[in-house]
């Protein structure tokens, strides 16, 4: 059976308690620690007394999906455990999927017919500060989505703010 859905307010709420127990690991929405290997089963022990298992779960994999956490996993080298202590290393393949993932993720969102959806990930694109690559793969998908209109060009963003 599939996890039901949490709302926006539960994962807040777990999020405070999270950054509240871990600030190491959870402190920073924007600038967000990559996780060490096998830390789904850590972080539902160590968490097994403040939350269910089954709302560890959906936490973490919302934590690790988000466009900044991916972005890290692009941009750093090391996995950290939750104490924010140095833990593993990041592999060439990992980063690649990571930048795969964000090139995806980022692209629908721009490519949505809801304008304050657009917006946003036009936002983000640039707060993010992604590198090369990833701004590169962004711009190929949109480039080949079929139907793209000429007013839903990609926002300057990434290489182009580098120039």
């Amino acid at each position: 059976m599939k996890n039901p859905p949490m709302t926006s307010r539960t994962k807040r709420d777990i999020r405070d308690k999270m950054q509240a127990s871990f600030p190491a690991f959870f402190g920073s929405m924007n600038y967000p620690l990559p996780a060490a290997e096998g830390m789904q089963e850590s972080f539902g022990e160590a968490t097994a007394s403040m939350i269910s298992k089954q709302q560890a779960e959906v936490f973490l994999a919302y934590w690790c999906k988000r466009p900044e956490y991916l972005a890290a996993l692009t941009n750093r080298a090391r996995r950290f455990d939750l104490q924010g202590e140095p833990c593993g290393l990041i592999s060439a393949q990992e980063r690649e999927d990571a930048v795969e993932e964000l090139a995806m993720l980022l692209a629908t969102r721009w490519l949505s017919k809801k304008h304050r959806v657009r917006k946003l990930a036009s936002k983000r694109m640039r707060r993010l500060n992604l590198p090369d690559d990833v701004c590169r793969r962004i711009e190929t998908i949109v480039a080949n989505t079929a139907g793209v209109k000429e007013d839903r060009r990609l926002p300057i963003f990434g290489s182009d703010l580098r120039d």
